[in-house]
């Protein structure tokens, strides 16, 4: 490539199409080049030397493969969070939000472009926000899933914090709430009957 280097190409590409897997086959095996694409992006990093001088070619076919079916995995679970029902976000140790899907931006009454750089403690109550915030960070201290129950106006939600690592950030979590306001709402309707029938069983025991 006379006119640009992989690195250069990785850039244009990725004007073009931020996700798209790119492999970069380098000449350059200095630490300072493979910092640059890790830096940019790049999904893998093979030299050309161990490929192309050395005939390695099913190498360099298994990175392909291995690369593409990745981001197939990618897309397959970004899809599920995008359509799910349960908030889900990516929340950082001191509770910045990464990221978050449609159904946790519209209980909070925004969007998903909205919510990303903002801290919980901004876009929920006080309290509701600061539990949170320890949870997720139990669960990155403690590296397991950390599970709770909260309520937010009005609503009941479980949640499970996950303990995540990204390229952007090494202690962050996934947070996945579920709305479980009905399964509350019937349980406290269960327990009043059961009150009820208690005290008739009394009432009748008594006469």
């Amino acid at each position: 490539m006379p006119d640009m280097d992989g690195l250069a190409l990785l850039s244009t590409v990725r004007a073009d199409d931020p996700s798209l897997p790119f492999i970069l086959l380098t000449g350059r095996g200095d630490e300072e080049t493979a910092s640059q694409a890790i830096q940019a992006g790049v999904a893998d990093y093979l030299l050309k030397l161990e490929v192309v001088e050395d005939k390695q070619y099913g190498r360099l076919a298994n990175r392909i493969e291995s690369v593409v079916e990745q981001d197939r995995t990618r897309k397959k679970f970004e899809s599920l969070v995008a359509n799910s029902p349960d908030g889900i976000a990516h929340i950082t140790q001191k509770g910045v939000i990464l990221s978050a899907n449609p159904s946790l931006a519209e209980w909070l009454g925004t969007t998903p472009e909205a919510l990303a750089g903002e801290r919980l403690t901004d876009v929920m109550d006080t309290e509701t926000a600061r539990r949170r915030v320890a949870a997720v960070r139990e669960a990155v201290d403690e590296g397991e899933t950390v599970e709770t129950t909260d309520s937010l106006d009005g609503n009941h939600y479980q949640n499970q914090f996950v303990p995540v690592e990204s390229h952007r950030e090494r202690a962050t979590v996934q947070l996945v709430s579920r709305d479980i306001t009905d399964r509350v709402e019937r349980e406290r309707e269960l327990e009043r009957q059961n009150d009820r029938l208690e005290e008739f069983a009394s009432v009748v025991s008594h006469d």
